[in-house]
């Protein structure tokens, strides 16, 4: 068998296989329900909604995935299983579209380009396979090499067409992960099905669409004063003897802060000197918040506005938010609100519940509680239960088990 034969066969046997793998994510994160219930039209509507686009329509198209946004035309056209699918999958290829709108309105240059390469390249592909066969054929007839020299042409602009995409798709790619980490709920779910990570580049960095926010490098634990001392200490001494170097941030103009029983800490950082650092260092995917409980250290901290804008945008991102006691409601629910916490696990002090059902999540009666990255517990009779589960959730569940028999538990 000759090179090119080789070549040729080789490429298609490549083609399948994505295309393949991309059919396969899509069937299998289909039968998954989206928790808000969204349709993927309802999804692609209110994301441009958020993003001030009102010039776009979102209409049904025909065929299987062939979803595309038309920049020509103004319209995003949704395959019919995506348009009316309530699926993670429907809703993933939805986000991953309006995020090509969202590029053409901010003036994405290299959209631009691919957009004026689209005609071309729609010929070139339906044309390139049956050219370089052709061309091989030719050879083999009459030694000819002009039409196989056709076909590798057209290969090449279908080529050059995937490198000027890459950009295009890596920076979209990023730009619907706040809607996946709203709609989709689960990142699990959207590192998997968002198309745009289809042949396994899971790294899982996320950011709101072209923004680039950033999170804390670290786990920290924030403190008001009224906080409950063994909510604040138990889960920061299991963290400790399970090597996760924590940081305490305290919102005083000084270091000291004060718990409900006037225990006075020394923390690591002020609210001031911790949003230094943030800007200094930059940022991890991995960050975790912990807010312990107490009143009216609860409070305290969901008073402060930096603060509640801060956690909005580490949950947006992919980050994990752990609290305990009436943080679950006081703080976690009323910062991040029914769009985000709607169908989520959690659990509060008793008579904080109506808090966490105001939100839209589903109250569970428990010690401790983790539904993807929000970790709650119920109060200090749980603190170090609390701690471990945090443990467990950033070091894995051995590390966690080890913790515990070093303690007697």
């Amino acid at each position: 068998m000759s090179l090119i034969w080789i070549i040729l066969i080789a490429t298609m046997v490549a083609s399948f296989i994505v295309q393949q793998t991309l059919n396969s994510r899509f069937k299998k994160y289909g039968k998954v329900a989206l928790p808000s219930g969204l349709s993927g039209a309802e999804v692609a509507r209110r994301m441009l909604a958020d993003h001030g686009i009102n010039s776009v329509q979102v209409v049904r198209g025909s065929g299987f995935l062939t979803d595309h946004f038309d920049p020509s035309a103004r319209v995003i056209k949704l395959s019919p299983e995506v348009y009316d699918g309530r699926s993670i999958a429907a809703a993933a290829v939805a986000a991953h579209e309006c995020g090509h709108a969202v590029q053409h309105s901010r003036g994405y240059m290299p959209l631009k380009l691919r957009s004026a390469l689209v005609p071309v390249v729609n010929f070139a592909n339906s044309a390139v396979t049956w050219l370089l066969l052709l061309g091989v054929l030719a050879i083999q007839w009459s030694g000819s090499t002009a039409i196989l020299w056709a076909g590798i042409l057209l290969f090449a602009l279908t080529t050059l067409f995937s490198i000027i995409t890459l950009p295009v798709e890596h920076a979209e790619g990023e730009g619907c992960a706040q809607v996946g980490r709203i709609y989709l709920r689960h990142r699990s779910h959207w590192l998997h099905c968002n198309p745009s990570l289809l042949c396994g580049n899971r790294n899982g960095r996320t950011s709101r669409l072209i923004h680039n926010h950033q999170y804390m490098k670290g786990v920290y634990m924030f403190l008001a004063d009224g906080f409950e001392e063994v909510e604040a200490l138990a889960p920061y001494d299991v963290l400790v003897r399970g090597g996760v170097n924590v940081k305490t941030v305290c919102l005083n103009e000084d270091n000291f802060v004060t718990s409900s029983h006037k225990t006075v800490l020394l923390a690591k950082y002020t609210f001031k000197e911790f949003l230094k650092k943030l800007e200094q260092e930059g940022t991890s995917r991995e960050d975790v918040m912990i807010f312990p409980g107490g009143m009216p250290g609860s409070t305290n901290l969901a008073a402060c506005k930096p603060l509640m804008e801060l956690l909005r945008r580490h949950y947006d991102e992919g980050g994990s938010v752990a609290a305990i006691c009436a943080a679950p409601s006081v703080v976690l629910a009323s910062a991040l609100g029914e769009e985000r916490l709607k169908g989520v696990k959690m659990c509060c002090y008793d008579g904080f519940e109506e808090g966490l059902e105001a939100a839209g999540a589903e109250y569970v009666k428990a010690g401790c509680v983790k539904d993807d990255d929000v970790i709650t517990s119920r109060g200090a009779g749980h603190a170090i239960a609390f701690g471990l589960e945090i443990l467990a959730h950033i070091k894995g569940e051995e590390a966690a088990r080890t913790v515990a028999a070093q303690i007697m538990l």
